[in-house]
């Protein structure tokens, strides 16, 4: 065990060195989790044999980056000091808005025509910059969203991405695994007791049918919870958690390759929400949307996260994607705030 300030010298200083690192904290958790790669050799994830840390695209085509821990460093984090953010939240700009509410405007056609019964339709937000400091951006994910997997991620051949997601992919210990549906979004006024409409019910609810029809022929067992309301920053999300255990005859790769992308981040049925995605989105979303987390086949458990609320950093811009769920009873101009809405966290922490 190390501490902050230590931990965080050794981040400064893999990155002068230009050498491969991922830093995490899980939801809720109390430590800091640095993995050092020595080399800056790129491994593509071609199967879960090895232990390391798993950052994976959102197009399921394109292989993984399997990052390797060399060296493992943890700190109890206690919070270093940050100061609260004033600037960029007031200076979002609608210059993408004509094109994202035409997008979901043609999304919301296609369910209307029986494509498909959902899709989760995204956009990037630049956001100039000529002096950002990221360990000091991190820092206040870190201090600033508790509840979430906060990961700072650089590799000198592939980019910086840093993020705070709410969302599990699949979290397995041993024969059992955890997971959850996770839709619908409000913002947060002061109180979690609020009135959700029937799109974003019906949104949750087919999240929640997927993931259960995907693990039927993984799990014999599965438990099922009520529908929940949960705060992720300034944000208010419809959870329902589910947990099982798994046949003995499963394999990691499957489970991951059946449920992502879910259609909390795609849509349904998968298929034909992909193609709608990868044909009028008109960008590469990488590895927004993804999945991330760290594999040790040799120990019990492995967590994987969908890569929401996330960012790719560059030297005078940090590029933030942001998305929405798109039903027949979708507003346009309404996903295109929700979106708003969402990029506030990335914003808030650039400082």
């Amino acid at each position: 065990m190390i501490s902050n300030q230590d931990l965080f010298n050794k981040i400064q200083l893999q990155f002068d060195r230009q050498l491969p690192f991922v830093v995490f904290r899980e939801p809720l958790g109390k430590r800091l989790t640095l993995v050092l790669q020595h080399t800056d050799a790129l491994e593509h994830l071609n199967s879960f044999e090895k232990e390391g840390f798993v950052f994976a695209p959102f197009d399921h085509s394109k292989k993984g980056v399997l990052l390797h821990p060399d060296t493992i460093y943890v700190s109890e984090y206690h919070g270093l000091s940050d100061s609260m953010f004033s600037g960029y939240q007031k200076a979002v700009e609608d210059s993408g808005k004509e094109n994202h509410v035409n997008l979901v405007s043609r999304g919301i056609e296609k369910i209307k025509e029986g494509l498909f019964s959902k899709v989760v339709l995204s956009r990037f937000q630049e956001v100039p910059s000529n002096d950002l400091k990221p360990l000091e951006v991190y820092n206040r994910l870190l201090n600033r969203y508790r509840n979430a997997f906060a990961y700072f991620w650089y590799h000198p051949k592939v980019g910086m991405w840093m993020g705070a997601t709410p969302e599990t992919l699949i979290d397995i210990k041993g024969q059992h695994f955890k997971t959850m549906a996770l839709a619908g979004t409000q913002k947060y006024n002061d109180s979690e007791e609020v009135c959700w409409g029937q799109k974003e019910l019906d949104e949750q609810k087919i999240v929640t049918d997927f993931i259960l029809e995907s693990l039927a022929g993984i799990s014999d067992d599965l438990e099922v919870s009520e529908v929940t309301t949960i705060r992720a920053g300034n944000l208010l999300h419809l959870k329902t958690d589910i947990r099982g255990e798994l046949n003995k005859s499963f394999d990691v790769k499957d489970l991951i390759e059946t449920l992502h992308p879910t259609p909390a981040v795609c849509g349904y049925p998968k298929d034909q929400s992909n193609r709608f995605i990868l044909q009028h989105e008109n960008y590469d979303r990488k590895f927004y949307t993804g999945y991330l987390g760290y594999f040790n086949g040799q120990e019990e458990r492995s967590s994987f996260y969908v890569n929401l609320r996330c960012m790719q950093l560059f030297e005078d811009k940090a590029v933030i994607y942001v998305g929405g769920g798109i039903t027949q009873d979708s507003d346009p101009v309404s996903e295109w705030e929700e979106t708003v809405n969402k990029s506030q966290t990335m914003l808030n922490a650039l400082g």
